[in-house]
């Protein structure tokens, strides 16, 4: 949770919402294993975390980079379509009806 929190302060502005559905994300999984009070504990009280929370941190990070892949990968899908492959895609289809073979004439 940490790593979010640093993650978070050091984004630009209008990402700085993401991080925060992530935050949200990480105590959601957490509760729902039951084991969010022992994390909480342990790291209020700087002690040695146990294996087992280790693996619900571990489980839940997992989790949560999937969930952020889908976020990245969602967002690259809306709201960026490079120009170049536009440009690309009229130019491929300009070639193409330039080269265009003319339509067959069939003989009266």
């Amino acid at each position: 949770m940490a790593l979010i929190i640093d993650e978070y302060n050091s984004c630009p502005t209008r990402t700085r919402h993401i991080w925060k559905r992530l935050h949200a994300q990480v105590k959601n999984l957490l509760k729902s294993t039951g084991r969010i009070w022992l994390l909480e504990i342990a790291w209020e009280r700087k002690v040695r975390v146990s294996i087992e929370i280790m693996e619900c941190v571990f489980d839940s990070l997992q989790a949560l980079q999937n969930v952020w892949h889908a976020i990245e990968y969602q967002q690259r899908v809306n709201t960026h379509i490079p120009q170049d492959s536009i440009k690309q895609h009229e130019d491929e289809n300009q070639w193409k009806r330039a080269f265009a073979k003319p339509p067959s004439r069939q003989s009266r």
